[in-house]
């Protein structure tokens, strides 16, 4: 969402409402049979107030009047276009692994916000959502930067973006494993 940020005088709820017609009109229709958009569109509100929780398909349902083979196949159209993504639980054990629903997270928090109708910065610093939020713009911006650059969000059960460790053997040029600098410390005190 560049524009938005180029242009200060951007009225941001009119920009992310023409963003979701157009998403809803040519690329909710291109990627699956889609019959309800007023729907679909709940159902997105629905997921953007569920951001960093697991995924439950029949509370998802549940809340937005839809059913569960639904709800999980409208998730899988919000992950394969882009808007969310699944994160899968990192355990030692495999069949954990197997069992453990994932996380799911918005990758626009400025999107996952107005949908929730957190209309600004003060209301998300302070509502009941602000752990959610932040937890989702890290989790996003962890995300982008591992497409960015050029490392897939792997399922493999090695690595697991959940985890958050790297190998000791990987570079540590990447800015969530790059070691702090040293801090200098005052001596007139």
């Amino acid at each position: 969402m560049p524009r938005l940020y180029e242009n200060e005088d951007v009225d941001q709820s009119q920009y992310y409402e023409s963003y979701l017609e157009t998403y809803i009109s040519r690329d909710i229709r291109n990627l699956s049979q889609v019959a309800d958009e007023l729907t679909f569109l709940n159902f997105m509100g629905v997921v953007a107030a569920r951001t960093a929780t697991n995924v439950n398909y029949e509370t998802l349902a549940g809340e937005a009047g839809i059913s569960a083979p639904t709800s999980k196949h409208w998730l899988s159209v919000l992950v394969s276009s882009g808007i969310v993504a699944l994160i899968q639980p990192y355990f030692n054990n495999a069949l954990k692994r197997i069992i453990k629903a994932p996380r799911m997270y918005f990758l626009d928090t400025g999107l996952c916000a107005h949908l929730t109708r957190w209309s600004s910065a003060e209301t998300l610093e302070r509502g009941s959502m602000d752990g959610a939020f932040f937890e989702t713009w890290v989790v996003s911006e962890i995300y982008k930067s591992n497409l960015n650059a050029g490392q897939t969000p792997s399922q493999d059960s090695r690595t697991h973006k959940s985890d958050r460790r790297r190998d000791e053997s990987r570079d540590s040029d990447c800015p969530e494993t790059a070691p702090l600098p040293e801090q200098p410390v005052p001596t007139d005190r």
